[in-house]
């Protein structure tokens, strides 16, 4: 496994900063201002551990890959240490090892190295000269990059690759460590990066324009007119890919298990063997690993809630050895901060996409969705989340599809992937959580305008644990007089809301006091849930104003009118969606935050009122785990191996039938 994370799992912080020039490891002391054309670290380290920081061996270890780290210094709880000069894009365990210990300590299983990532070309078109200046922006940009030029005289012809003189002078980023006063294309704090190239001579008339960029911590392609001229692309266009990881089908478990891994000391553990025995103890355990997988992050084009054109990201894997494969497009679940997402962040979820893909042979999209991930981030707090609203978040899941056919083609063509994958025609939708939301919401895209993606059909589809009726039940929830375990759902669910339809003109005209000002302002893809949860009354409605809880509860008002809209059963008005595919809804009796009767309206709605006879409904009920588990978690959490694990199981069995071939 191989990416880097700037910004790391909830106790750890893990923001990827420059250095200037080389020098040689040092394990026996601090090593002093930074000495290597190589990035700093900053992690925080337990108490015990802070005295025997600057004698103590660091290295991040992948299997038989090994980087060693050398410690800078110390601040707070914070060591800073200097990555050593190349290290391959990828999700290591970070090791330290103090001097005279016996066995080293895991600082952290899923730390991340990213790759580049290119988001925009700033120019009006494509130069016709040479050394034209040019400027890309984007995230990741290490010191001295390599930048090339690489294009076809002809279509279909050979690629020529001519390299691009990159203007130093013009790095408009500091390092943010006082003792380090060289200039970098990066801002430390956020991971925004720019670089200024020139082009060498242009050949009149070539075609497929890229610009490939080698840095040390990985690479990026980008479609040169694409980035360019984003606005004026139409959806669905590849604009750039990064390398994200390389997975072996031998190491997909324990990428899985790494990935529930969160917290410090004993809680890390504890999780670590929660994750084991939820695994084992679901039908996920019955999957057996065959494919070797290639990630990619990716950007591409699609628009926002009013139609104006952005740029989203995700994740796609790649079988390797594969001509043909089927397409997975696997939707994460709710997520507060730009940073959780898929293209900057190892989860769960995204995991059991990987896991689907590595015993199946998919080819996964694994999507950002609109405002978060690595696209989310390029747009600052002026793009957010528009979280439950199925119209934006289903087109833009949607759009990532052609874009995943046009990844395939560009990877193989540009010797990234050593076999030219196809897709097969079959297209399996699967998501818990939002995530499952996110699910119904692309299959009834997908169902009404597949054609515009390139999607002849769904072959199956699996929600999950999703709320389907935010006007009715999940509402009825939200207003009940008693503890509500996610509290952060409520705020992030109005406030984009209210953004979205321009209902209120401030928050304090919905929301009470004093959570207008405590609350409101966290709501903006840079704070976390447990930030949010902090400050929410336990009472979840208490944080509305009385008059708005009102009209709510008799179901009526604007707020309430736009939670109808974005209902994906008992549609209010236009033409009513009724499931062509084979839909299996999946969800836990007892989940103790999206309610089991989303699940049940849903079946009611579609099979019963609806007569879809395609749409069937399992039930998971709490296992003596789930029920032991709940006692210090959400059991909604608990319950998604188990919902992962029925969804594989379905999928396999179809894959596996008649018409299938693997």
């Amino acid at each position: 496994m191989k990416h880097y994370k700037w910004a790391s799992l909830s106790s750890l912080v893990a923001v990827f900063l420059l250095a200037c020039t080389f020098g040689t490891l040092q394990t026996d002391g601090w090593a002093g201002e930074p000495l290597c054309d190589g990035m700093v670290a900053e992690v925080s380290l337990p108490a015990a551990l802070q005295g025997t920081a600057g004698n103590a061996i660091y290295w991040l270890q992948d299997g038989s890959k090994q980087f060693r780290l050398a410690p800078v210094s110390m601040d707070a709880g914070l060591v800073r240490l200097r990555v050593e000069g190349k290290v391959e894009a990828g999700s290591y365990v970070l090791y330290m090892k103090p001097q005279g210990a016996d066995d080293p300590t895991v600082l952290d299983y899923c730390f991340d190295i990213l790759s580049p990532v290119v988001n925009t070309v700033e120019t009006a078109a494509l130069p016709a000269a040479s050394g034209n200046a040019i400027t890309l922006s984007g995230l990741f940009f290490s010191k001295a990059p390599n930048v090339w030029l690489v294009y076809k005289i002809r279509p279909g012809g050979l690629d020529f690759k001519r390299r691009c003189s990159v203007d130093t002078a013009a790095y408009g980023f500091d390092d943010t460590f006082d003792h380090i006063t060289a200039r970098f294309p990066m801002n430390v704090t956020t991971g925004e990066s720019s670089l200024h190239i020139r082009l060498p001579r242009l050949i009149t008339g070539m075609v497929e324009p890229r610009i490939l960029i080698e840095t040390l911590n990985g690479y990026c392609v980008t479609n040169l007119n694409a980035a360019a001229g984003t606005a004026a692309n139409s959806r669905g266009t590849l604009v750039s890919y990064s390398f994200r990881d390389s997975i072996k089908a031998t190491e997909a478990h324990a990428y899985l298990l790494n990935t529930f891994e969160s917290g410090s000391g004993i809680m890390r553990l504890i999780k670590r063997a929660a994750g084991a025995l939820l695994y084992d103890n679901s039908k996920m355990s019955q999957q057996a690993y065959s494919w070797n997988l290639t990630l990619f992050s990716i950007n591409y084009t699609t628009i926002d809630w009013n139609g104006n054109p952005i740029l989203a990201s995700g994740v796609v894997a790649v079988p390797g050895g594969r001509t043909s494969a089927p397409l997975l497009s696997f939707q994460h679940g709710t997520m507060l901060t730009k940073k959780e997402a898929p293209t900057l962040a190892d989860g769960s979820e995204m995991a059991f996409a990987v896991t689907f893909s590595a015993a199946d042979g998919y080819v996964a999209a694994i999507p950002d969705h609109t405002g978060l991930g690595q696209a989310g981030l390029l747009y600052g707090d002026s793009l957010y989340h528009p979280y439950c609203q199925w119209e934006p978040i289903a087109k833009c899941d949607a759009d990532m599809l052609p874009a995943v056919q046009q990844l395939l083609k560009q990877a193989y063509a540009d010797k990234k992937i050593w076999n030219r994958v196809i897709l097969d025609g079959r297209t399996f939708l699967a998501g818990y959580s939002e995530g499952g939301y996110a699910t119904m919401a692309l299959q009834r895209e997908l169902e009404q305008d597949g054609a515009r993606y390139g999607i002849a059909e769904v072959t199956a589809s699996a929600p999950m644990d999703g709320p389907y009726s935010l006007s009715s039940v999940m509402l009825d929830r939200l207003l009940a007089d008693q503890p509500y375990r996610v509290p952060y759902f409520v705020p992030y669910m109005l406030v984009t809301m209210n953004t979205t339809y321009n209902i209120y003109a401030s928050p304090g005209d919905y929301i009470a006091a004093p959570y207008d000002t405590t609350v409101v302002p966290l709501i903006d893809g840079y704070h976390d849930s447990t930030l949010v949860n902090k400050a929410m009354p336990s009472i979840v409605k208490q944080c509305m104003l009385s008059a708005v809880q009102d009209q709510l509860t008799a179901r009526q008002g604007p707020l309430h009118a736009a939670l109808k809209q974005n209902d994906l059963i008992e549609l209010p008005e236009g033409p009513t969606w009724k499931p062509v595919s084979p839909t299996l809804l999946i969800h836990g009796t007892t989940d103790d935050c999206v309610m089991y009767e989303n699940s049940t309206r849903a079946y009611a709605y579609f099979h019963d009122v609806l007569g879809a006879s395609n749409v069937s409904l399992l039930t998971i009920k709490p296992t003596f785990l789930i029920n032991t588990l709940q006692t210090v978690t959400i059991n909604h959490a608990l319950y998604a191996p188990y919902a992962a694990g029925e969804c594989w199981k379905w999928f396999h069995q179809i894959l596996s039938g008649p018409a299938g071939s693997d």
